[in-house]
């Protein structure tokens, strides 16, 4: 359970001795309940050890590995994602944060009522590149900021604000698509979605000014942007731009609004004199009239002054009329206080319909950068969601993309490389034209996706998704990319390898005997890259016999053996005096031979070779489609059976011996084995109805799509992800826990009826961690300010208010119990209650 006020989210990216400087300043801090997530983003210098040193002194302190570099926003997102705190902030991984700083940002918020606020701001110092120590507060002068006040700029840095976190996860986090001013983008966001700041009038972070900063090194760049953000300030927003938010947005160009606040002060002035010279001879005097008037001049008038200031604005005009001061104005006319409410009643009507249109009006933004934020509301279709994690799923991906298109159906594509270490999966993206939304922003919008779709479900982050989203309403199918160990013959533990999505889209007939226990829909489609290569011209074999070693030991799977499977591969090529390159999977971190591994291609290698070495491998399948021999090579006796029988498509050597003599007669095994290729192929991974692989697969995914009435219900669905968030730490560094999620379907033990996965347990731990930090928010404040201003004792402050506690956390238990009735969640919350007992009266 984590009851810590606050988080800071320090994104840290190569920042060297900058990050120790960062992290002293924040463990000096005034406030002790914070917690500290370092994101370390792929970086390769010493910034993880430095991060880890820190955490080791300072449990508050913690770190989310990415498995890539994936950017600042991405970077922020993350541990936006992770935090379980009602606030949040950022502080980049070479800024400073003065010893009070928290402590002042905090102070405003905690008693703030108001749903328009979604952060405080102090002022910042901008300090020397070899600043190790911040300096102390001081004072300044700051004024608080929304749409109106921030007059089109960029009001301040992103490590000045202090957020209410959950308002900014609505809003989507940090725009990933953006490389520079992404802060001054999600300001102005947050400003026209009705948000503003309230201002802390002193200066609490610093901004350290150095030589090589992105802004230094790109200047015109981070200029364009700015001038696209200003100049969207000064046009109305597109009729269908929307904001996650509960306030209200201001749809209408900047000056509109700035005019009415110009204007606002003068004309309640009046209507409230016309109002009192009325109300002077009639108490019921119409003023339908007026409110006309103010509705005409000033439509927007809820949004540019507050209740209370149109009031003012309003007593000002008939304290005018009276020729008495406001203070004594109710005093001596008492029927005024019931003027003043019809007024305000009249004010604060519905609006007249506005003369703006928008219809035709766009951004000015370019193509190079996507303001996604800005508008949601394509996010909000019903779409298919697919979970990406390699480059070569793309490849698998594109041309099912092209036939669901000709179905009208909104896909969108979700890039899970920084967090499972892909370096190529977007440059891929790049090449084949496929737009990728990052996990991220995934996680925070409000997408609505009908079918959820991955090409490995058994990844604990996949497998959470998937649970998210069957817990709402939404169906899971699983594309088998190539061939599997379906039963972990071979693999040291039990993955339930696509047994967690309801519909498995399979390669092969073959394949469908591994679901003979399952309920799950099962559809045989082939595989697209596959039937791409038998569809191609036949390729001639090289003038001179080469064999191609494919050394594909990766992932933990059989590792051990590879070093002695490579080295009897090449004796036998050695023996049987052929020339031999390897093929090394970019898993595989084996060492032997590296001058003999080929700079090509699997596919390119395949095809410049006449025989292939392989054991259990898709390269197999590849092989036979481009035409050249196959030999399983299975010396280190590997289990998994898909392709112990052959139907006469290839030999198997299972001693170096064996193998030596087949590669001596390799002219003779291609027309001793040619015959079989075809049947071997359609039963591995072709689609027995004739239809082409990618047609299959994008009609099996629409027809899914199409039994889905309704899309999910979004709160419901946001929820759920939130959850697993909160309970996996962002799905970065705490995967293990996340490999607890059964998988829904029962595994080979002819059990054929859906699981209840722990997706369950996920929910209900969030649910216990709100209702419990929520309630103790209050406490541990109060405890803190009066300990350091009176010496009281914290124990005996708990004792004191430990009833109130308790009383707010039974009023949740019987909400909880109807909203889900579902027991399991009083134990867990009661289990909770009895530790703040022993925290209260045992420490």
């Amino acid at each position: 359970m984590n009851s810590a006020i606050c988080t800071i989210v320090v994104p840290a990216y190569n920042a060297g001795c900058f990050l120790r400087w960062t992290l002293d300043s924040i463990v000096a801090q005034t406030t002790k309940s914070f917690r500290c997530i370092v994101v370390n983003d792929g970086s390769t210098d010493d910034t993880r050890e430095i991060a880890e040193e820190f955490a080791r002194r300072d449990k508050r302190i913690q770190i989310i590995n990415h498995g890539a570099n994936s950017g600042l926003s991405a970077a922020r997102n993350t541990g936006l994602r992770a935090t379980t705190s009602p606030f949040v902030c950022f502080l980049d991984a070479d800024d400073l944060m003065m010893r009070d700083s928290l402590e002042l940002r905090l102070a405003p918020l905690l008693e703030c009522d108001d749903e328009h606020v979604i952060g405080s701001y102090c002022g910042s110092v901008t300090i020397r590149e070899d600043t190790e120590k911040p300096p102390r507060s001081s004072s300044c002068i700051l004024k608080p900021v929304d749409f109106l006040s921030a007059g089109t700029r960029c009001p301040f840095n992103a490590n000045q604000p202090l957020f209410f976190a959950d308002k900014l996860c609505r809003l989507g986090g940090f725009n990933e698509k953006m490389v520079q001013a992404e802060d001054y983008e999600f300001w102005m966001r947050s400003l026209r979605a009705g948000y503003r700041f309230v201002a802390v009038k002193r200066h609490a972070v610093t901004y350290r000014s150095r030589s090589r900063s992105m802004i230094r090194q790109q200047p015109l760049k981070h200029l364009d942007i700015a001038i696209q953000l200003n100049k969207a300030s000064y046009m109305d927003l597109p009729a269908q731009t929307t904001f996650d938010a509960d306030v209200t947005t201001y749809t209408k160009k900047w000056p509109v609004y700035r005019q009415q606040a110009d204007l606002a002060g003068r004309i309640l002035s009046f209507v409230g004199m016309e109002a009192a010279r009325r109300n002077q001879a009639d108490n019921n005097a119409d003023l339908n009239d007026l409110g006309v008037m103010l509705r005409t001049e000033l439509p927007d008038l809820h949004q540019v002054l507050s209740r209370n200031d149109i009031r003012l604005h309003l007593k000002t005009g008939v304290a005018r009329f009276h020729t008495e001061p406001q203070k004594s104005l109710e005093i001596k006319f008492p029927q005024t206080t019931a003027l003043l409410e019809r007024l305000l009643k009249t004010a604060l009507q519905e609006p007249l319909p506005s003369k703006v249109d928008s219809s035709d009006t766009t951004f000015p933004f370019t193509d190079s950068v996507e303001f996604s934020g800005w508008n949601l509301g394509k996010t909000r279709q019903p779409s298919i969601v697919f979970l990406l994690q390699k480059d070569y799923h793309l490849e698998t991906l594109a041309p099912v993309l092209k036939h669901l298109a000709t179905r009208n159906i909104d896909c969108h594509v979700v890039d899970l490389s920084s967090h499972c270490g892909d370096r190529f999966l977007r440059s891929k993206a790049v090449e084949l034209d496929i737009p990728l939304v990052g996990l991220s922003p995934f996680m925070l919008a409000l997408y609505a996706p009908k079918v959820i779709v991955a090409l490995n479900d058994w990844d604990p982050s996949v497998r959470a998704i998937f649970g998210a989203a069957q817990a709402a309403g939404i169906k899971t199918a699983a594309i088998v990319e190539g061939i599997q160990d379906y039963w972990d013959a071979d693999i040291n533990r039990d993955r339930g390898a696509y047994r967690m999505a309801d519909a498995v889209l399979l390669p092969g007939s073959f394949d469908k005997r591994y679901f003979s226990d399952s309920k799950q829909e099962i559809h045989v489609c082939g595989l697209p890259r596959i039937a791409e290569m038998r569809s191609a011209p036949p390729l001639p074999l090289p003038s001179i016999p080469r064999v191609l070693i494919n050394s594909n030991f990766s992932y933990g799977v059989l590792v051990e053996h590879r070093d002695a499977w490579l080295t009897q591969a090449v004796e036998a090529c050695e023996q049987a005096g052929l020339d031999w390159v390897i093929s090394r999977h970019p898993a595989d971190l084996g060492t032997l031979h590296q001058d003999k591994v080929t700079p090509e291609t699997f596919d390119a290698a395949t095809r410049n070779s006449t025989v292939v070495v392989q054991r259990f491998a898709s390269g197999i399948l590849e092989g036979l489609a481009h035409g050249r021999q196959v030999i399983y090579f299975n010396p280190h006796a590997e289990q998994v059976d898909k392709f112990k029988d052959p139907m006469g498509a290839y030999p198997i050597a299972e001693t170096t011996q064996e193998l030596a003599r087949l590669l001596e007669n390799a002219p003779g095994l291609a027309e001793l084995h040619r015959h079989a290729w075809p049947d071997f192929l359609d039963t591995h991974c072709a689609n027995r109805e004739g239809v082409e692989p990618a047609i299959a697969i994008a009609r099996t995914l629409g027809d899914l799509f199409d039994q889905v009435e309704t899309a999910s219900q979004a709160n419901e669905w946001r929820t759920n992800l939130r959850a697993v968030d909160m309970f996996s730490r962002s799905m970065f560094d705490t995967r293990k826990i996340l490999a607890n999620i059964r998988p829904t379907y029962g595994r080979n033990t002819g059990n054929v009826e859906r699981r209840e996965g722990r997706f369950a347990d996920v929910l209900m731990s969030r649910s216990v961690n709100t209702i419990v930090t929520r309630s103790k928010l209050k406490l541990i404040v109060e405890a803190e300010k009066r300990q350091r201003s009176e010496g009281a004792s914290i124990r005996n402050l708990h004792r004191k208010n430990l009833r109130e506690v308790l009383l707010h956390i039974d009023d949740h238990l019987e909400i909880f119990y109807h909203k889900t009735k579902d027991t399991r969640l009083i134990g867990p919350v009661i289990r909770q209650v009895s530790r703040i007992y022993d925290h209260v009266f045992k420490k």
